[in-house]
This record gives structure tokens, C-alpha cells and sequence, in this order.
């Protein structure tokens, strides 16, 4: 009697540890996700200032008499 309750006992230990270690957490990459979308997005804005910009000189300067 006494071994089937140690074997019970250690079968019960050995599930609860193997499921511990199954456990992940995947929030890191949906963090990293949305910094490089921000990211992105602020490049994107940035470069789309200095096409405007430089549309806006490229006018001027056609404007200018030869």
C-alpha cells in the first residue's frame, strides 16, 4: 500500500513539473511587433515631410525667371 501512494505521490509531482515547464508567454513579441510598426510608421512620416519639402523648393525654383 504504502508504494502505490509513494508512486501516486510522484506521478502527481512529475505532471505538475512537466506542465510548469510547458508554459510560455509570447507577449515579448507582440511588444517587439509594435515598436517596429511605430517605428515604421514615424520613418515613413519623416521622409514624406522631406518629399514635400522638396517638392515645395523644386516649384520655387521653376517658378524663378531664366
Amino acid at each position: 500500500m504504502k508504494i502505490e501512494q509513494t508512486t501516486t505521490l510522484m506521478l502527481m509531482v512529475l505532471l505538475l513539473t512537466a506542465t510548469g515547464c510547458l508554459t510560455m508567454k509570447v507577449d515579448p513579441i507582440h511588444i517587439t511587433m509594435d515598436i517596429n510598426v511605430r517605428v515604421t510608421k514615424e520613418v515613413e512620416k519623416f521622409f514624406d515631410e522631406i518629399d514635400e519639402a522638396s517638392s515645395a523648393l523644386v516649384d520655387d525654383l521653376e517658378s524663378l525667371p531664366q
